[in-house]
């Protein structure tokens, strides 16, 4: 499994999490990533990992459609929360072999920047 994992958090409402659920998976698993996708109405899967969402946002206030966490075991009572991103963005960033998880991009998870992300690509993996 793969040391870092995606967790996004979107509703069935909300037409960008839609559009993004078309290629965010795929970006994930391109840069090593593990992918979880938490439907809000799914709710099995949102009781497992509601924990991590509301240790970031705990009165879910200022999240965003959808909201992707970078966290390490988000199964484990340990968990670690690495960074946030919020929103959707243009296909053509996953396209051209970068995205907003990726160093190169302008748009960085908060409150982490990249580059001092440990993991793969950029300053990972060193």
């Amino acid at each position: 499994m793969a040391p870092f994992t995606v967790v996004k958090f979107s509703s069935e409402d909300c037409g960008t999490c839609h559009r993004m659920g078309h290629y965010d998976a795929k970006v994930a698993e391109e840069l090593g990533l593990a992918f979880v996708s938490v439907m809000l109405q799914d709710t099995d899967t949102y009781r497992r990992y509601r924990r991590v969402l509301l240790a970031q946002f705990p009165t879910k206030e200022g999240m965003g459609w959808p909201t992707y966490l970078l966290v390490t075991a988000p199964e484990e009572p340990d968990f670690v929360i690495h960074g946030e991103l919020k929103g959707g963005w243009p296909r053509a960033i996953s396209a051209s072999g970068c995205s907003p998880w990726c160093p190169r991009s302008r748009r960085s998870w908060h409150p982490m920047p990249f580059q001092e992300w440990p993991g793969p690509g950029g300053a990972w993996g060193r």
